[in-house]
């Protein structure tokens, strides 16, 4: 199973993104993209980050080496959540795309390329 964290549900996702997500996953469950106020402190993040840990733990209760969370969100709030799971052992993923935004309004060629690992370098 793999976790979507993002601004794009699954069901918005390229065809070739889907069935890469589906062929090493089996399923999708999409969390709500957190929405983060510019304002916020540090310790806002973190208690936003740590509600979004308590949500997805239950989900990996039987360890499984094809369960996953896809991260794409804020960046600070990216860094906390990420720590989190992989200080507990759950792999996180981002996807990686290639391609130009051709005006302000996003539109233009993207295109999904594969997904990447988080890691602790």
């Amino acid at each position: 199973m793999l976790i979507n964290i993002s601004n794009n549900h699954s069901s918005s996702w390229q065809t070739n993104k889907l069935e890469m997500a589906i062929n090493k996953y089996e399923s999708i469950v999409d969390f709500d993209f957190p929405r983060i106020d510019p304002i916020l402190s540090e310790d806002e993040i973190n208690e936003i980050s740590e509600d979004y840990y308590i949500k997805i733990i239950p989900y990996f209760s039987n360890a499984d080496r094809f369960n996953a969370v896809h991260l794409m969100a804020e960046p600070t709030f990216t860094f906390c959540l990420v720590s989190k799971l992989l200080k507990k052992g759950i792999e996180v993923i981002a996807s990686t795309t290639k391609g130009e935004i051709k005006n302000t309004k996003e539109e233009g060629e993207i295109e999904f390329v594969k997904f990447r690992k988080y890691s602790n370098f």
